[in-house]
């Protein structure tokens, strides 16, 4: 049986550079690497986990309907006995992939490592199903610090600047925060 490793922390606490440098320890060791970010994390590259610290790499994408399960069937290779499945901006899937990924860490036959990184909370301090979930249903949780840019305190909520001046934001039906500008 695997592992559910959950790494969350605010936004610019090198999540995305965690999950690279990570990544390479695995591949480096022999280690079969899977990487998986959703569609809606359209930031950067489309197919891509890009970091400002380190150099990225490609990734398959998740959809609101993908079957995460037979979708790390699809990619691992055939008699694979163990692997590690890195998911980028956890806090964009839904409460059912969480699940799929919770089982693909209790499967009897191969050892699947799965490590999630993402955000918590969004900007009001609100929890996001998704990472409620996993923080639920994870073997370890690691919190990733960073400074708050503005007080240099621990930084421990959202606040997003445009030129200067705070924007607002408004959650969708999907409770995923669109930012305006």
């Amino acid at each position: 049986m695997g592992k559910l490793l959950f790494s969350y922390g605010t936004m610019a606490s090198a999540k995305s550079a965690n999950l690279l440098m990570k990544c390479h320890q695995h591949t480096e060791t022999g280690i079969q690497c899977i990487l998986l970010k959703p569609h809606l994390d359209n930031r950067w590259e489309e197919k891509y986990i890009t970091s400002r610290a380190v150099e990225g790499k490609p990734c398959e994408l998740i959809y609101n309907k993908t079957d995460i399960k037979d979708f790390f069937f699809s990619l691992i290779k055939p008699g694979s006995t163990f692997v590690s499945l890195f998911v980028d901006e956890i806090h964009f899937l839904t409460a059912n992939h969480i699940e799929q990924l919770w089982e693909l860490s209790r499967l009897e036959d191969i050892y699947v490592e799965v490590h999630c990184y993402g955000l918590m909370v969004n900007y009001l301090n609100e929890t996001f199903k998704s990472s409620n979930k996993l923080f639920i249903h994870s073997d370890e949780k690691e919190c990733l610090k960073s400074k708050c840019q503005y007080c240099s305190n621990d930084a421990s909520t959202h606040l997003r600047i445009v030129n200067g001046v705070p924007i607002k934001s408004v959650k969708d039906e999907n409770d995923v925060f669109k930012v305006g500008d």
